[in-house]
């Protein structure tokens, strides 16, 4: 989790948008598909997953 929010700090510092602000927007089609924003989708992805799990195995899963 640490080497995930930190690739994800370095694309929020690099590019000055928040994970959540770029998700959205390259979600929507906002962002180009470049190799930067294809990866950073990749890693808040993953982040995303491992919050879940971790819901999940703290017995917050299903009904948040």
């Amino acid at each position: 989790m640490q080497r995930v929010n930190g690739v994800i700090a370095q694309f929020e510092h690099q590019y000055g948008l928040s994970a959540d602000d770029f998700w959205r927007r390259f979600q929507s089609g906002e962002m180009a598909d470049t190799a930067d924003f294809m990866e950073w989708n990749v890693f808040y992805k993953m982040r995303q997953r491992i919050l879940s799990r971790l819901r999940i195995l703290c017995g917050n899963g299903a009904d948040e």
